[in-house]
């Protein structure tokens, strides 16, 4: 998954935080990746 704009990355992580109350494990590494790829765009 490739996000292109902050919209898309905030609805990403809007997902991943629905995610986390059921399953948090698997929601706080979506959610680290979601970050970092925010990360990796906010600097190119």
């Amino acid at each position: 998954m490739i996000i292109h704009d902050t919209a898309q990355l905030r609805a990403s992580l809007t997902n991943a935080k629905k995610r986390l109350r059921s399953h948090s494990r698997e929601a706080l590494k979506v959610g680290r990746e979601i970050l970092e790829r925010g990360v990796k765009i906010g600097k190119s």
